[in-house]
């Protein structure tokens, strides 16, 4: 193809549990160049092929997106046909383990975790995670009871409740853009 003809490629940067990610940083590498891209408030990115030199359809091309604490995912494509084409990217998990090998580290990162306390995890059997209140350390492993509020037509969850042993209880909501999961709010103490 001629120089500056305009292809793009847009997409939704996802994290670990599917959910749009505001921030992410998107880097798409070609023999010409590479170019690079910040996800929007709904994990949309868009870049514009013509910034580069050239580009020929079938050319090969690398895309990465990464945040920070999140994790990271590159994926390996062709140039299409036509004006455009979408990549969406959902971020894996990054094992820091000092002295590990990239090649052991990747496999670590491609294990899901489907059970837990030899029960699967579900909705109902949620993993067990860790609020931290002030100073105070709450063990939500032990002793929570969780109640999940769902008045959506599609079954998503509304929000989240979880009442400690102690009484304590810590609300999170969940936002969604078309149907898409696009923010979950922190823990807060009712």
């Amino acid at each position: 193809m001629p120089p500056r003809t305009s292809h793009l490629i847009n997409g939704i940067v996802y994290d670990i549990y599917g959910i749009a990610l505001e921030g992410a940083s998107v880097s798409i590498v070609h023999t010409n160049g590479t170019l690079t891209a910040t996800t929007n408030s709904t994990g949309q990115y868009t870049v514009n092929l013509s910034s580069l030199s050239s580009w020929t359809r079938g050319d090969s091309l690398s895309i990465t997106a990464n945040k920070t604490g999140e994790g990271s995912k590159t994926i390996e494509t062709t140039i299409s046909s036509g004006g455009g084409q979408t990549q969406h990217l959902t971020l894996e998990e990054e094992e820091q383990v000092e002295g590990m090998d990239s090649e052991s580290r990747a496999k670590i990162n491609k294990v899901i975790l489907i059970s837990y306390d030899k029960r699967d995890i579900n909705r109902s059997n949620a993993l067990p995670v860790q609020i931290i209140d002030s100073s105070d350390y709450i063990d939500l492993v032990n002793n929570p009871s969780t109640v999940w509020t769902i008045t959506r037509g599609d079954g998503q969850p509304d929000s989240e409740t979880v009442t400690m042993a102690k009484g304590d209880i810590y609300k999170r909501t969940f936002t969604y853009t078309n149907n898409i999961l696009t923010a979950r709010s922190k823990w807060a103490k009712q």
